[in-house]
């Protein structure tokens, strides 16, 4: 999977999220929209870019691994409108590789 860092200052909440979304997060992937703001919060490094192929957007996808507040890794996938705002476009448990990739991309591995 490609991927690069995005700035600081590009991190944002995703302001919006529809309710077929919602449901779908519950029963695909067992997610709250509350995991994914207990994320947001949690949030190490630097989210990423998604520049692998076939999953470009235009804008790029932006993704990160973190941690809910009972310890569940996730991966959630954003995903920038071209008027500003940032919507949800998945979140599911992270695998292995994805959160090596970000832990090497961010400079957290020991």
């Amino acid at each position: 999977m490609a991927s690069r860092k995005t700035s600081n200052q590009q991190r944002k909440r995703p302001e919006c999220h529809t309710p077929d979304l919602t449901i779908t997060l519950k029963t695909k992937h067992n997610v709250s929209i509350a995991e994914v703001y207990e994320c947001l919060a949690n949030l190490e490094g630097n989210p990423l870019e998604d520049t692998s192929e076939g999953n470009e957007t235009d804008p790029l996808s932006i993704w990160f691994i973190a941690e809910t507040d009972y310890g569940r890794v996730l991966k959630i996938v954003i995903y920038p409108h071209l008027n500003g705002d940032y919507y949800l476009k998945t979140a599911f448990e992270a695998k292995q590789r994805h959160i090596e990739l970000f832990n090497e991309l961010n400079g957290l591995v020991d």
